[in-house]
C-alpha cells in the first residue's frame, strides 16, 4: 500500500495519515445492509488512489472495516 500511495505523491505523514482516516470515516458512514463496498478517492501530488474498503455489518448494526484496497488511478 505505501508503494501506491508514495507513487500519488502522499508521503507517510500525520497529516495523511489523518485524510486517509477521514477518507474511511467517511465511507463507513456509507455502508448499509446491501452495499458493504465503498470506492473513494484519495488526491495525491502526483496522481490519485482509488480506495476500496469493504465493510461488515456487526450484529449491533455498526460497520467494521474488514478489507482496504488501493489502487492507482492512471
Amino acid at each position: 500500500m505505501s508503494k501506491t500511495l508514495n507513487e500519488a505523491g502522499i508521503e507517510d505523514t500525520i497529516e495523511n495519515n489523518q485524510m486517509i482516516v477521514e477518507n474511511l470515516v467517511a465511507a463507513a458512514k456509507k455502508v448499509t445492509q446491501g452495499n458493504t463496498e465503498i470506492i473513494s478517492y484519495i488526491d495525491g501530488v502526483n496522481g490519485k488512489v482509488q480506495v476500496v474498503s469493504r465493510w461488515k455489518i456487526l450484529s449491533d448494526g455498526n460497520p467494521y472495516l474488514a478489507t482496504v484496497i488501493l489502487k492507482p488511478v492512471k
